[in-house]
C-alpha cells in the first residue's frame, strides 16, 4: 500500500489517529521530513509549538526496531534501528497482513522490543538565541532554504529556493517528554504563546533519559492571528508540494515503502524473525544539535520581504 493510498482521504485518516493529552527527536537544514529529537545528555533546543496539547496525535509506535541488512548500493549511513508506526490496532483495517513487528518475537534490551508505545506527535518551529546590538539575549526563528515548486503542477525547482522558518515534527512518549511539556504549558496557560527550552538529561530514576521543558517568557508578538504566526502557516504549505501535514508524515512510517526499505525481507518477515544476530544496541540514527537558553524572551520578527514572498507564492501573484 502506497502513502498516497493510505492518505487519500484525510478525514478518514484523522479518524484513525487519536488526539489528546491524557497521561497513560532535530533539524540542521532542509529535510523533506524534518523529524526532531535530542540525542546526547545535555543537548538543548528551543521550540515554538504550533498546537495545544489537546491536539497532539496519539499513535502506537515502534520507537526503535532493528533494520534489515544494508541494501546493496545504499547511499549514506544505514541506520541500525528505525522507528515505525504500528500496523496493528486502529490501523489493522489498512494492513490486513498485520504488523510484522508485533509478531517478530524480538525482545531487545528492555524485553519490550516488539511492543509499540503510545507516542504523542505535534509540530513546532525551531528557534535560536542571538544577541542584539546592545548585547541583549533575543530569539528568532531558525531558517532554512526550501526548494521552491510550482503550486499548480507540483514540479520542484532544481535551482530556486525560498527561505522559511525551520519546521520540525516532534514525536515523544508522555513519560519521556510530553507529560512534562504539558505541565509546563498548563502553568503558563498555553502551548503556543511562548517558546520552550528543552533539555535531554538522565532520568533521575536511573532508567534512560528524559527531556525537561521550561517555558520562556510569554511572547504575544507570536500568537495565532499575528503576522508572525501567518508565516508559520505559509511555511507548512510551502515546505513541499503537498504541504507538511503531520498525519501524513506519521502514516509514511507505516507505508510499504518505509517498511520494505528498512524492515521487511523478501518473504515479508522482519529481519529479526530470521533469528540472525545483530551486533550492539545502537540506534544508528544521527542527529545534529541546536542551542538555546533560558531568560527573558524578546523576539525578532520575520523580515517583511520574506513574509511578502511567502504570501505571493500562496496567492499565486
Amino acid at each position: 500500500m502506497t502513502i498516497e493510498q493510505i492518505t487519500e482521504n484525510d478525514d478518514e485518516l484523522d479518524s484513525l489517529i487519536e488526539r489528546g493529552d491524557e497521561d497513560e527527536e532535530r533539524s540542521s537544514g532542509y529535510r523533506e521530513r524534518p523529524w526532531w529529537w535530542l540525542k546526547t545528555d545535555g543537548d538543548v533546543a528551543v521550540l515554538r509549538f504550533l498546537e495545544e496539547s489537546a491536539d497532539w496525535r496519539k499513535v502506537p509506535t515502534h520507537r526503535f526496531f532493528p533494520t534489515k541488512p544494508e541494501p546493496e548500493g545504499n547511499e549514506g549511513k544505514w541506520a541500525q534501528q528505525m522507528p515505525a508506526t504500528c500496523r496493528g490496532g486502529r490501523l489493522s483495517g489498512k494492513f490486513p497482513q498485520g504488523c510484522a513487528i508485533d509478531t517478530s518475537g524480538f525482545e531487545g534490551k528492555f524485553k519490550k522490543g516488539s511492543k509499540p508505545e503510545d507516542v504523542r506527535y505535534t509540530i513546532a518551529v525551531e528557534r535560536e538565541e542571538y544577541k542584539d546590538e546592545n548585547g541583549r539575549k533575543r530569539y528568532r526563528d531558525k531558517e532554512v532554504e526550501v526548494p521552491a515548486f510550482d503550486r499548480e503542477t507540483g514540479v520542484v525547482s532544481d535551482s530556486e529556493t525560498i527561505t522559511l522558518p525551520s519546521l520540525v515534527l516532534v514525536g515523544e512518549t508522555m513519560w519521556r517528554m510530553m507529560s512534562g511539556l504539558k505541565g509546563a504549558a498548563e502553568a503558563v496557560g498555553s502551548m503556543r504563546t511562548q517558546d520552550f527550552r528543552l533539555k535531554l538529561v538522565k532520568n533521575p530514576s536511573g532508567n534512560g533519559q528524559i527531556v525537561t521543558a521550561i517555558p520562556l517568557d510569554r511572547d504575544t508578538s507570536i500568537i495565532p492571528g499575528s503576522e508572525h504566526w501567518e508565516a508559520y502557516t505559509y511555511a507548512q504549505q510551502l515546505w513541499k508540494p503537498n504541504g507538511l501535514v503531520l498525519n501524513r508524515e506519521i502514516m509514511h512510517r507505516a507505508s510499504d515503502k518505509w517498511w520494505q526499505h528498512y524492515f521487511l525481507m523478501e518473504d515479508g518477515r522482519t529481519w529479526k524473525q530470521h533469528d540472525i544476530e545483530r551486533g550492539g544496541d545502537k540506534t544508528g540514527v544521527a542527529a545534529s544539535t541546536s542551542s538555546g537558553g533560558s531568560s527573558a524572551t524578546t523576539t525578532e520578527q520575520p523580515h517583511p520581504d520574506k513574509l511578502a514572498a511567502m504570501r505571493a507564492r500562496i496567492s499565486g501573484s
